[in-house]
C-alpha cells in the first residue's frame, strides 16, 4: 500500500499505523470493510501544491466495520489532525456521523448502515489474542 496524499511522517508511522494494525488483526477474524479519507481546511500548509499539484491534508479519517463474535455489526471510526505527537488513539474516536458532518468534499455519505452512524466507540479495539502484528 502507498500513501497518495502527504502525511506527517511520525503520524504515518505512529497513530495511523496503529489503526492499520487493528485492521490487520480483525480481518484475520472476520471480513472487514474500511473507508478512509482526508479533509482540507487550511491552505497555508499546502507545501507540495506548487511543485507537485498536491494539497496537504489537514485531517485524515478512517472507519472500520466488521462483525463481533455473535455476528452483530461492530464499527469504529477516528478523525485525526495530520500532525506530530498526537498521543492516544482513543482521543480521536468519533462517530461516522461526526466525520460526515466535517466533510466538505461532496462525495456523499459514508456507506455504512444508518443505525451505526451515531455510534462512537469508547475505546479503540484491543488487539485480539493471537494477533502477531505490532
Amino acid at each position: 500500500m502507498t500513501n497518495i496524499a502527504p502525511q506527517v511522517s511520525s503520524f504515518n508511522q505512529g497513530i495511523w499505523e496503529n489503526t492499520e494494525v487493528i485492521e490487520a488483526c480483525y480481518r484475520n477474524l472476520q471480513r472487514i470493510y474500511t473507508w478512509g479519507g482526508i479533509s482540507y481546511t487550511d491552505n497555508s500548509n499546502d507545501y507540495f501544491l506548487a511543485s507537485h499539484g498536491i494539497r496537504t491534508p489537514d485531517f485524515w479519517w478512517k472507519v472500520v466495520l466488521t462483525k463481533d463474535d455473535s455476528g452483530a455489526d461492530k464499527i469504529i471510526s477516528w478523525f485525526f489532525p495530520n500532525q506530530e505527537n498526537l498521543g492516544s488513539l482513543d482521543s480521536y474516536l468519533v462517530s461516522v456521523a461526526d466525520i460526515e458532518a466535517r466533510l466538505t468534499d461532496g462525495l456523499g455519505a459514508i456507506p455504512v448502515p444508518t443505525s451505526l452512524k451515531g455510534l462512537k466507540s469508547v475505546t479503540s479495539w484491543p488487539k485480539p489474542a493471537g494477533c502477531t502484528r505490532s
